[in-house]
This record gives structure tokens, C-alpha cells and sequence, in this order.
């Protein structure tokens, strides 16, 4: 492990800034920023309710495996992953920061 990621305050907005643009750009209700441990980096939209937590551990879970998936069929990754529901949708674009 690296250790524990540290967001200072301009880059902090500067984060806050282009989730609130997806979130206007996309129609979304939420945009999140999720590291590939799960942890939940920033959020923008509407959140109350949700539990945040697991929401950023499962989609970081749900990630890793559709990499799997992709390495089998001979493919290097997946770049979208979504899930559509009655009512909502959850869109998962994939970066792996090369």
C-alpha cells in the first residue's frame, strides 16, 4: 500500500469543480470519484440517503471483476461499465491511470 492519499485544497476544488460540470454535462443526479480500493474520494449531487461507503466498495469490487472478465475474453479492460434499473442507472467509466 501506498498510504493514505492526500487532497489538498485547491486540487479539492478543483475535483469538486469537474464532478459538479458531469454531473450538469451527463443530466446525472450524483457523480462520485472512487479509488480502486473502494474509498470514496468525492461526491457531488444528491446524495442524502445513500450509503456512500458501499456504494464506493462495490462499484471498486464490481470494476476489478469486469477487468477479469475483459483478461479472459483477451481483451486489456472494459471502458464503461452501467447497470440500468426501472428508475435509475449507474454508469461506471474506467480509468486505470497509466
Amino acid at each position: 500500500m501506498l498510504g493514505d492519499l492526500i487532497i489538498f485544497e485547491e486540487e479539492s476544488k478543483r475535483i469538486d469543480a469537474a464532478l459538479a460540470k458531469l454531473l450538469g454535462e451527463a443530466k446525472a443526479k450524483a457523480t462520485f470519484l472512487i479509488d480502486k480500493n473502494g474509498q470514496l474520494i468525492a461526491s457531488c449531487g444528491e446524495t442524502q440517503g445513500m450509503d456512500m461507503a458501499s456504494l464506493a466498495s462495490l462499484t471498486a469490487g464490481n470494476i476489478a471483476a469486469t477487468g477479469g472478465l475483459a483478461q479472459l475474453i483477451g481483451e486489456e479492460e472494459f471502458s464503461i461499465l452501467f447497470h440500468e434499473g426501472v428508475r435509475d442507472n449507474l454508469t461506471s467509466p474506467l480509468w486505470q491511470g497509466r
